[in-house]
């Protein structure tokens, strides 16, 4: 990911319990965390971009629902 030239989207997800308004927050977070992560790890700052996601709340189990997605764009 690092030589490459196209953007990449991170986008975090929380689980369905508690306040609605701390899990967008958590979810937000995560994927700063990652994206934080990337660019530590080399990654230009500039090609990783955060994305809100349409539902918060990922799908399938709690524990599932809590992560993050990586995606490189085109």
């Amino acid at each position: 990911m690092k030589a490459g030239t196209n953007p990449i989207d991170v986008t975090g997800f929380a689980d369905r319990t508690g306040n609605p308004a701390a899990n967008v927050e958590l979810a937000q977070r995560r994927a700063a965390a990652v994206r934080d992560a990337l660019v530590a790890e080399g990654v230009p700052a500039d090609r990783v971009r955060l994305k809100q996601p349409q539902n918060v709340t990922g799908p399938g189990s709690e524990r599932e629902a809590r992560r993050v997605k990586i995606a490189v764009g085109r």
